[in-house]
């Protein structure tokens, strides 16, 4: 049977089982296919480990300073510019999730179990990654009195154009970059707000490859992803107002510090008939480049996402305009 097999496969091969994970993970993260999250072998090796504090080399970009003159006077010596780097405190993430293993086969007629079952916890680590990272952003809103918002909503008089997001509020939101505007690839935007401009212009999005996970392009300029986990606060019901976030590249790193699986048997359940679980465990860090994270977990080992999205949990440590980061609230 299907169900004994693939078991007994995670149980011979956890190795094997858990590296499909990862690399399902990664094709299915739209966060990750769209290079807003990056990951490097740098990054996997400072995830490895048991505590849950680690630091991140960030590299300082090279800036002139001074005018590129010369001569011939034999006294004067040209002065090497350094690549600076600083250590940036981040925080490891240790995480569990389990899948009764029934429930994972019993669609996978015709297909590999253990790819089908690899692919189906990769969906939930995915999920879970999504939503760690939108509550770092959560904490990120507050940073520097809000210094990362930028505000386009209102919530007297009437709405218009200038209050949703439109290809004029998407090229004003990015001058809080100054001359590093052109760095945002990526938005991310409420269903609601991607409804808004399809019907502004129906032609405008595309997708962005045969491969790429609901990922789009909109107006041939900017990836777009929707999702309605970033946020509509509907305290005003009348002028709702909704979180949009323009991305540069790899404003966030990702580090696989390796995973495990394991399968438990409880013989009780199914009226004795036994259930078996497949215990999926990852150790990873999902990091803002810019800041430092010196929030302390309750428990001794991991933050959880309410611990994450707290007022406080990251502190700006690099130059506003370095991080290609803008958060957008508009009503539409």
């Amino acid at each position: 049977m299907a169900y004994t097999q693939l078991t007994d496969t995670i149980k011979a091969q956890p190795k094997v089982f858990a590296a499909l994970v990862a690399e399902a993970a990664t094709d299915l993260s739209k966060f990750r296919q769209s290079g807003i999250v990056s990951s490097s072998p740098y990054w996997d090796s400072r995830a490895v480990g048991e505590g849950f504090e680690t630091t991140v080399r960030s590299w300082a970009p090279l800036y002139l300073g001074a005018e590129a003159s010369s001569g011939d006077d034999s006294d004067n010596e040209i002065v090497a510019r350094k690549v600076t780097a600083k250590n940036l405190i981040a925080r490891r993430f240790h995480r569990v999730l389990a899948y009764a293993a029934a429930d994972i086969v019993q669609d996978a007629i015709g297909a590999d179990p253990l790819e089908y079952a690899a692919g189906q916890l990769a969906r939930l680590w995915v999920d879970d990654e999504e939503l760690m990272l939108l509550a770092m952003l959560k904490s990120i809103e507050t940073v520097g009195a809000g210094q990362f918002v930028k505000s386009a909503s209102r919530t007297t008089g009437t709405i218009d154009d200038t209050n949703k997001l439109n290809p004029k509020t998407m090229l004003s939101s990015k001058n809080a970059l100054g001359d590093f505007g052109d760095n945002i690839r990526t938005w991310v935007i409420h269903s609601d707000v991607y409804t808004n401009l399809q019907m502004l212009e129906p032609n405008a999005f595309v997708p962005l490859s045969q491969t790429s996970v609901d990922i789009y392009r909109y107006l041939n300029k900017y990836n777009v992803i929707v999702t309605d986990r970033v946020g509509k606060d509907t305290t005003l019901p009348a002028y709702p107002v909704y979180t949009n976030y323009a991305f540069g590249d790899s404003v966030f790193g990702y580090g696989n510090g390796g995973g495990s699986a394991v399968v438990v048997r409880d013989e009780l359940k199914g009226m004795g008939w036994g259930q078996e679980t497949i215990v999926s465990r990852s150790t990873k860090i999902l990091h803002p480049m810019g800041f430092d994270c010196k929030a302390v977990p309750a428990n001794g080992v991991s933050l959880t996402n309410a611990e994450i999205a707290a007022t406080g949990s990251f502190t700006l440590s690099a130059e506003r305009k370095s991080v290609p980061l803008v958060i957008v609230k508009t009503n539409g």
